[in-house]
């Protein structure tokens, strides 16, 4: 079992933080540009997917930051990791995390802009779970955008043999949401 800090707040630029102490057991959380370039066999099938959805294509396409979150086998992460999008501009991004056999993690992401804003702001998000074997994923997104947002959002829950995910979404603002989370189920369980 491991205690910690792990975040990210997203804003005008992306701020990640972990702990040394979480460093330290393998577990990875870093730019999602930076780990294409260093974790590009993890994340190739997953930007490289085929979609038949037009809004995942645009994310996909356009997207222009986002977290890259690895955890090894066997950790129980007993801190949640936290995801703060403040949105005030145009963002698209993309989120993806790999969770080992035998783990266990929480996500929370939030979701927010500002009620003095004017302009119409486009916050599209596509967060890619990979739950290997008896992994347990808890991820849980409130969103609390002001009426000029548009918020186009798509979750894949990728699980293997005996894994679980439990999704916890709850949208309070925006213009427009779409939303859409699909669950692929690999092996027994």
């Amino acid at each position: 079992h491991l205690d910690g800090e792990i975040f990210a707040i997203q804003n005008s630029g992306l701020t990640i933080k972990i702990s040394n102490s979480l460093k330290n057991k393998g577990i990875v959380f870093k730019k999602i540009s930076e780990a294409i370039e260093t974790h590009e066999d993890l994340i190739k099938n997953i930007l490289m997917k085929d979609t038949n959805d037009k809004f995942s294509s645009l994310n996909d396409a356009l997207f222009n930051t986002g977290i890259f979150l690895y955890v090894p086998d066997n950790i129980i992460l007993n801190v949640p990791v936290r995801l703060v999008n403040l949105v005030g501009e145009n963002i698209f991004s993309k989120n993806i995390v790999f969770v080992g056999k035998n783990s266990k993690i929480s996500i929370i992401q939030e979701d927010y802009s500002s009620n003095y804003d004017s302009d119409t702001k486009i916050y599209s998000d596509s967060l890619d779970i990979v739950a290997k074997d008896n992994a347990a994923v808890e991820f849980s997104n409130i969103q609390n955008l002001n009426q000029k947002a548009i918020h186009l959002t798509n979750k894949n829950i990728n699980l293997a043999k005996d894994s679980r995910a439990y999704i916890n979404i709850g949208f309070f603002g925006g213009m427009k949401v779409r939303s859409r989370v699909n669950n692929i189920l690999n092996g027994e369980g």
